[in-house]
This record gives structure tokens, C-alpha cells and sequence, in this order.
């Protein structure tokens, strides 16, 4: 049941955000999963930014 998720890129970055990590998830659900779980540990505050391919868009 449990996967490990590989970042698909990371960044390190100066201004309002430490860190940029981009995870490919296969849906939103499970994207909206991850997100609650480590906004819950308090550790961690996240943001989501979901993104489109050009086939999307069509």
C-alpha cells in the first residue's frame, strides 16, 4: 500500500519558500493525501501547485 514518492526535481531557493520539490502523483486525491498528512505532523507548511501539460490543455 505504501510507495515511496521520488521528487521528480528539487530546489533549493532564497525568498519565501526553503525548498521547491516537484512530485509527479497519479491523481489529485492522492496528491491532496500526502499534502494533509504532512501538513498534519506540523513539521511542514506546504503549498500545491498542480500543472498542466500542453496535452492537457487541449
Amino acid at each position: 500500500m505504501a510507495r515511496i514518492l521520488t521528487p521528480a526535481s528539487m530546489y533549493f531557493a532564497f525568498g519565501a519558500d526553503d525548498v521547491i520539490l516537484v512530485v509527479d502523483f497519479p491523481d489529485p486525491v492522492s496528491m491532496a493525501a500526502v499534502s494533509l498528512a504532512v501538513k498534519a505532523s506540523g513539521g511542514l507548511s506546504t503549498r500545491a501547485t498542480p500543472l498542466l501539460t500542453l496535452d492537457e490543455i487541449d
